[in-house]
């Protein structure tokens, strides 16, 4: 999926959360998921222009104790259903699930293990193909001078799996924990 796609996401997600403004909505996005994607104004304002003409969310203008008259734009249950379903569907992207996660108060506990525990197979699996993948780089590496690059690059790929695999397993035994209370 598109990350102009993801956008309408985001903002629905955000919209689900409480009504915004567009500049609400990029005040959010820098002060939560900022560190793993970002959205900027030029795509807030027609991503919130198509979200309205599908009937996901409505506008109403509104004055604010300062300044001047700004749209406020809130989900429509139409708008809360589809952010659901893509809530439930497979991430496309290689960091979509940080925003699932992010809102994944909308799913049940049980929704949210289940997505997790497919990350971290993913994670594995990519792990030990990067882990073949320096081994032989390491027995090949007076080969090329590139090799020694290759190296340092699966090298990082592995640092970051093993990092995304902690994470998978610290974040599974804080979900299971909660729903075993």
């Amino acid at each position: 999926m598109a990350r102009e796609n993801i956008a309408k996401y985001i903002i629905l997600g955000l919209l689900s959360i409480q009504p915004l403004s567009g500049y609400g909505i990029k005040k959010w996005v820098e002060a939560s998921i900022s560190n793993f994607w970002s959205i900027s104004y030029g795509q807030i304002y027609p991503t919130l222009q198509k979200i309205e003409a599908e009937d996901l969310a409505v506008k109403r203008e509104f004055k604010p104790d300062k300044g001047p008259k700004r749209n406020q734009y809130t989900i429509t249950e139409k708008g809360r259903q589809e952010f659901i379903k893509w809530l439930q569907r497979d991430e496309a992207g290689e960091y979509e699930i940080l925003l699932k996660i992010f809102f994944g108060a909308r799913l049940s506990p049980d929704e949210n293990i289940e997505k997790i525990q497919r990350f971290r197979e993913k994670r594995v699996h990519d792990r030990e193909r990067l882990e073949k993948t320096l081994e032989d780089l390491h027995k090949n590496l007076d080969e090329s001078e590139d090799n020694l690059y290759f190296l340092l690059i699966t090298s990082f790929g592995i640092t970051s799996y093993k990092s995304q695999i902690e994470w998978s397993d610290e974040a599974l035994k804080l979900l299971n924990d909660k729903n075993n209370q």
